[in-house]
């Protein structure tokens, strides 16, 4: 179950699959990528605290007007959210998600690669969706769900629930 197929068919929800295309990737190095790169932007450029980060000029959530005209690669090369592989996480059991992406240790992460659910991307993935963590009280009634960090390996009929509510708002706000 992912996001996109809760949402499918509830309350005119416009899409029914979501493409997922690597456009980049930003490293400190860029002969620590293996591989054919052909096809992808490799950016070395660094934020102001050091790290590694694609062009923003291509970064949708900084361009909010759709004007992409500053993107090197137009429109095409744009990207909607980061997956960040952090060092500092590594060894946690945790991540950071928010709308701008996902940041995970990189030793979980490409463990699990692999896996239909990984379960720590699935719940900072909630976060980019606007689901708060549930660390300090509990749903009467629920046991485990993603975002309920630990307690399920995949996401539930409750993790859908608050989806498609979280959905519902948002079209009743923004008059969709």
């Amino acid at each position: 179950m992912s996001g996109v197929d809760v949402l499918t068919g509830f309350e005119g929800f416009p899409v029914t699959k979501a493409n997922v295309n690597v456009v980049g990737y930003a490293i400190k190095d860029k002969s620590l990528i293996q591989g054919d790169t052909s096809g992808l932007d490799i950016y070395t450029t660094v934020d102001g605290d050091g790290v590694p980060e694609c062009d923003v000029r291509c970064y949708r959530g900084a361009h909010l007007d759709g004007n992409l005209e500053e993107c090197p690669g137009g429109a095409d090369r744009r990207y909607d959210i980061s997956l960040w592989l952090d060092e500092s996480l590594e060894g946690q059991m945790g991540g950071y998600g928010y709308n701008w992406g996902q940041e995970l240790g990189p030793d979980y992460f490409l463990q699990n690669v692999k896996n239909d659910n990984i379960h720590i991307l699935l719940h900072e993935m909630g976060h980019g969706f606007g689901l708060l963590d549930f660390y300090t009280w509990v749903p009467s009634g629920q046991t485990n769900f993603v975002m309920m960090a630990g307690s399920a390996m995949e996401i539930i009929e409750f993790d859908a629930w608050m989806l498609r509510d979280w959905y519902r708002k948002l079209k009743a706000e923004r008059g969709w």
